[in-house]
């Protein structure tokens, strides 16, 4: 990447990363959740900085990319819930199955060791999706398509 490239993305980051924080966490009130979506959105508009220097709005377009991610973060928390409930339904109140104190061994036989490591880093250990992903030395989207995956395999599981 040129140095006039790297100095824009440097100074779009600059101006707009605490206004977005400020509106990921209002929409999340949760300080780990903020902090990934910022890199989703930051990582998003990276890929797409060809795209990006040249449009008119670019904070415009960081501010809708950040929505979207908002969204679609917050749909797949409900799936994560909606599956948590079920299970405990299943379960009934073994506190060892319920997944109240965060604790999800009770899905490592509803998917693949993998999977479970990569559900566990996110769901269990805190660690963000970002995080995860150069934890296991994969790229975020690949980590991304995983925990998607997977959560599928729970669901379908459950019936």
């Amino acid at each position: 990447m040129d140095a006039n490239a790297e100095t824009f993305f440097n100074e779009l980051y600059q101006e707009n990363c605490k206004a977005m924080y400020t509106i990921a966490y209002a929409n999340t009130h949760n300080a780990n959740r903020a902090e990934e979506i910022i890199q989703e959105t930051f990582l998003s508009a990276w890929l797409e900085k060809e795209k990006l220097i040249t449009h008119p709005n670019p904070a415009g377009w960081l501010r809708i990319k950040l929505h979207n991610i908002i969204m679609h973060s917050d749909r797949s928390e409900k799936r994560y819930r909606i599956i948590m409930e079920k299970l405990a339904q299943l379960y009934g109140d073994r506190s060892e199955h319920n997944g109240s104190d965060g604790d999800i061994s009770f899905v490592k036989d509803m998917v693949t060791e993998h999977e479970y490591k990569l559900l566990k880093s996110v769901y269990e250990d805190g660690y963000t999706k970002l995080e995860t992903a150069k934890r296991y030395g994969m790229s975020y989207d690949a980590c991304i398509k995983a925990i998607q995956r997977a959560s599928e395999k729970i669901k379908q599981k459950l019936g």
